[in-house]
């Protein structure tokens, strides 16, 4: 064996050559399997080709431009059905459900403005009120639209109350909102919406009495009211002894001097305890103490 290795030898030529023929062989091997990979069975690419055939068949002789229609008919007509379903009242209908059923942004905004005012729809023809609601814009959205039986419900009158009549109760001023105002009679919208403002201002009222003291609420209007309202007094009281200037002239009940002399002695003598203290001032008349009172807090 020896002997036979000692016998062959190849020069660097000849084993470069070899090398080269070895490779050659193994790429011959190795190739074809990553190539000629394991295939799926006949049957299985005979439907998948018929499968593929049709498919292109049945595109070939549909026209797209017509499916596209169809789908788009569709949709029109799925949006037209939730369209017809809306229902809403006037006096609470928000911004996108006034855009569903065709009602412009600007109208819109012309609607809230409305309402912003105290007013409310108390019904449906009320909306030929509203600038940019035409008669035919009208006559289409009419039938989206539903006044709520509060907002529509029969002004109260004092025959009612006289007669015990159980459908009723009488409205308690603190609580009430601006339609149960406008139930009452000789009570529209921006007298309601001036009663409304003014228990805030007071921070609420003591006193039915104090409807009195409204702007353009005459005594006529007021004695046809008074047995058909309450009052449970439910106020927020103002700290005498921490609000400011402004604060305190802010209640309708104190000018601008008075606050200012309150906050000026309260700085004199670091605190006023009670109300008595104020009227030994002698700056304040005794029905401005009694009628500011309830609305004082000296703690």
């Amino acid at each position: 064996m020896s002997h036979l290795s000692n016998n062959i030898y190849l020069n660097k030529k000849e084993r470069l050559g070899l090398f080269t023929l070895l490779f050659i062989l193994f790429i011959s091997i190795v190739i074809p399997y990553f190539i000629y990979r394991p295939s799926r069975n006949i049957t299985s690419l005979t439907a998948d080709y018929n499968k593929i055939d049709s498919t292109s068949e049945k595109n070939k002789n549909s026209d797209p431009t017509t499916s596209r229609t169809e789908l788009q008919k569709t949709e029109v007509l799925h949006t037209k059905s939730n369209v017809q379903n809306i229902i809403v009242d006037p006096n609470t209908m928000t911004a996108e459900e006034a855009r569903k059923i065709g009602i412009s942004e600007k109208t819109q905004l012309t609607i809230q403005k409305y309402l912003q005012t105290g007013a409310r729809f108390k019904k449906i023809e009320d909306l030929k009120k509203i600038y940019g609601i035409s008669p035919s814009k009208y006559n289409q959205i009419k039938k989206h639209f539903k006044i709520s039986e509060k907002t529509n419900s029969k002004p109260i009158t004092p025959a009612m109350i006289k007669n015990n009549d159980r459908s009723i109760q009488r409205i308690e001023i603190n609580s009430a909102t601006q339609s149960d105002l406008e139930q009452l009679p000789g009570i529209g919208a921006k007298l309601a919406f001036r009663i409304l403002r003014y228990k805030e201002s007071l921070n609420g009222f003591v006193s039915i009495n104090q409807l009195r003291e409204i702007y353009h609420l005459e005594d006529s209007v007021f004695n046809k009211i008074k047995d058909l309202i309450s009052c449970t007094p439910l106020i927020t009281k103002l700290k005498v002894n921490s609000s400011d200037i402004d604060e305190l002239n802010a209640h309708p009940y104190i000018n601008y001097n008075e606050a200012k002399f309150i906050v000026n002695y309260r700085r004199q003598h670091e605190k006023i305890y009670s109300l008595k203290e104020l009227a030994e001032t002698k700056i304040f008349s005794t029905d401005w103490l009694v009628k500011i009172a309830p609305y004082l807090n000296f703690d």
